[in-house]
């Protein structure tokens, strides 16, 4: 059975119909989960990321990216340098890199649930 048992319609001109459907696009939303955001604001509809939010996240998650081949290449130097065995000052320098790395993507876990 559906939570939403009821149908509504209404008419609408063709300039009303496409500028509700570009509304409706630009928030990334059905045309019904549109109507609910307009009828009762944001606690009923989805929230939509801001462009400023997704551009924070994507400097976050290119950062993460940057930082994940830094570390990559670390381990792959130490190896061929040392055999397979790191000193201690290669492990600090790794463990510094992944705790930027780990604080990072909190902050980008973080951005997106305030766009959710």
């Amino acid at each position: 059975m559906s939570t939403r048992p009821h149908q509504i319609k209404f008419r609408a001109s063709d300039a009303e119909k496409e500028r509700f459907q570009d509304a409706a696009r630009e928030h990334r939303m059905r045309d019904a989960e549109y109507i609910r955001f307009r009828l009762f604001g944001e606690g009923e509809g989805r929230k939509l990321p801001s462009r400023d939010l997704l551009l924070r996240s994507l400097k976050i998650s290119n950062g993460i990216g940057n930082n994940l081949n830094q570390i990559a290449k670390s381990v792959n130097e130490a190896r061929l340098e040392y055999g397979h065995k790191l000193d201690g000052e290669q492990v600090m320098s790794i463990e510094t890199r992944l705790r930027k790395l780990q604080k990072e993507h909190a902050e980008l876990k973080e951005l997106i649930r305030e766009a959710l």
